[in-house]
């Protein structure tokens, strides 16, 4: 039950990933923000959203969109002599997106 638990606390934050916002100041002086949408429960649908939340009705103009998909593997150590250790993929989904309100 203990090693469920474990495992449940390494991938969990992997997957469930989130939505954040940082504020950046652009080489010509404007603000810039910078959203991320990582994690599998989230899409760029989300940056997106995040997005029109931050600028409202006067809209904004995307500088940079991106995507990445990684995928490793996790080596997980059990107490089975038979079996020392299990191997188990895990993927990771990173998406950005960079924006100036208008």
């Amino acid at each position: 039950m203990r090693k469920i638990i474990w495992l449940a606390m390494l991938i969990l934050p992997i997957l469930s990933g989130c939505v954040w916002v940082k504020p950046i100041t652009g080489p010509d002086g404007t603000q810039v923000y910078s959203i991320e949408c990582n994690g599998a429960i989230y899409s760029m649908a989300d940056c997106f959203e995040k997005a029109g939340e931050m600028c409202g009705s006067s809209g904004y103009h995307v500088i940079n969109a991106g995507q990445d998909y990684t995928s490793t593997n996790l080596l997980y150590y059990t107490a089975n002599p038979y079996q020392p250790y299990v191997n188990m993929p895990v993927n990771r989904f990173d998406r950005s997106l960079l924006i100036q309100c208008k």
